[in-house]
Formats: structure tokens, sequence, C-alpha cells
């Protein structure tokens, strides 16, 4: 498994009360991946600052700071967003279920 199908596994794999380190830095990702794409897409859902903000609030919470992880989850998250754009269902299914997840972190704080 690689890309997207990756990242949403373990998002996923952290378990219920997962509003630790790893989540966080993933859910960083996935928001800062929506504000790049929206940056470059406008029109696109919501807007790029509102993205931004929660890529802020997710790094906020990140305990270990890894920016290669970071990296490397951002691009995966880059290319859901990208089919998202493209109308590609599977895409959309995947990036709404990981958003719940992260909404999810948010509310459990």
């Amino acid at each position: 498994m690689k890309g997207p199908g990756l990242c949403l596994g373990l998002l996923l794999a952290a378990g219920p009360g997962a509003a630790d380190g790893d989540a966080a830095l993933r859910c960083a990702a996935f928001w800062q991946a929506s504000a790049d794409i929206r940056r470059a897409s406008p029109g696109y859902g919501i807007s790029p600052a509102t993205s931004e903000a929660l890529a802020d609030d997710f790094r906020a919470r990140i305990t270990t700071p890894d920016d290669a992880t970071f990296a490397r989850e951002r691009e995966g998250f880059r290319l859901l967003h990208r089919g998202v754009l493209r109308g590609d269902r599977q895409s959309r299914d995947l990036a709404e279920r990981i958003a719940a997840r992260c909404d999810g972190l948010l509310r459990a704080e």
C-alpha cells in the first residue's frame, strides 16, 4: 500500500484516543496538503486559509516534530486531494474519512 491509502491506514491504526503526536502530524499534513491544492485551484471546497488554520491547530499538537515524515505524508495527501479535485469518488470518500478522523481528534480534547 502506498500514498493516501497508507496515510489513512497509519492514521486509523493510531486507535481511539490517538490525539498523540503521530496522529496530529498526519492531520497537520492532510490539512496542509489541502491548503496547497486549494491555493492552486480556487473554488475547490473550503478556503486555503481555513485548511491552513486546521493544519496549524494540528501542528500545535505534535509532540515530536519530524520534518521528513511530515513532508512524506504531505506529498501523499496532495495526491489524494488532486484525486478529489479530479472527481475521483474513492479519493473523495477517503478524504472525507480522514477529515472526520482528524475532526474527532480535535473534539477529543
